[in-house]
């Protein structure tokens, strides 16, 4: 994706990979992506053999500075329960380094967590160095 900035100059904001559908068997489901308007929208056609409930590409958003990456329910409760893995690894990393890691781990932790209790979903948003730990509901 580009921005056009004026003159003519267009400013690169981010690349979209090739979409990708998986039913509950792993089996590969046709996918496509559609430009409407300023929307990328992704279809997935399932048929007869697809065993749902079908996994499509994670919502993945990025601006000029900041991007946010959106997890379903699925994807939520294993941040949740896995996500002090990371905070306890990372007594491994340089002083500094190691207090970062472990502090962002561990606000996406409890935020995972609290999302996933309430059945809801967890985001994070980057920002200048800062994850930000949300919950969502609906959409993805």
């Amino acid at each position: 994706m580009d921005r056009n900035v004026g003159d003519g100059v267009h400013l690169t904001v981010g690349a979209i990979e090739a979409p990708w559908a998986r039913d509950a068997d792993g089996r590969p489901v046709e996918t496509s992506y559609e430009l409407q308007g300023e929307k990328l929208v992704q279809t997935v056609v399932p048929d007869a053999e697809t065993n749902f409930p079908v996994v499509a590409d994670p919502k993945f958003t990025w601006g000029i500075v900041t991007g946010t990456a959106y997890f379903n329910k699925k994807e939520t409760k294993a941040v949740a329960q896995n996500g002090a893995l990371v905070a306890m690894g990372s007594w491994a990393l340089p002083p500094g380094l190691n207090a970062y890691v472990s502090s962002h781990a561990a606000a996406i932790t409890v935020t995972a967590n609290k999302a996933h209790s309430a059945k809801r979903c967890l985001s994070i948003k980057f920002a200048a160095g800062i994850f930000q730990p949300r919950d969502y509901k609906g959409g993805y």
